[in-house]
């Protein structure tokens, strides 16, 4: 269960950088602790359900999103990042980085 609770955690700070927003808005946002809220993100407090879904709507995921899912091989918090980065942009700015992230990687691997 301990690595349940740091993947959640993992997946609560992903989600919380890619909007850019301080563990004490997010904090304060549910009515919690910003000491406690730091301890579910490092896995190490395990919130409530309630405190739970009130953290996926201050994060704009719904609470099943905070959850890894066990269907699918885990990959890096950078790969996590990257798809939270995407999926919230539009899909014309979207297709226009991905572009550029193509080209700045065939000029690094020359």
């Amino acid at each position: 269960m301990e690595t349940l609770y740091k993947q959640l955690g993992e997946r609560m700070r992903t989600a919380r950088q890619t909007l850019n927003i301080t563990q004490a808005k997010v904090a304060e946002t549910v009515g919690i602790e910003e000491s406690f809220y730091g301890q579910i993100e490092r896995g190490r407090a395990v919130p409530s359900v309630k405190t739970l879904v009130g953290i996926a709507r201050a994060l704009k995921v719904s609470a099943g999103d905070l959850f890894p899912d066990p269907r699918k091989p885990r990959r890096s918090m950078q790969f996590e990042t990257l798809e939270s980065m995407l999926l919230s942009i539009s899909p014309s700015d979207r297709r226009l980085l991905i572009d550029i992230l193509r080209m700045m990687s065939e000029r690094l691997k020359r």
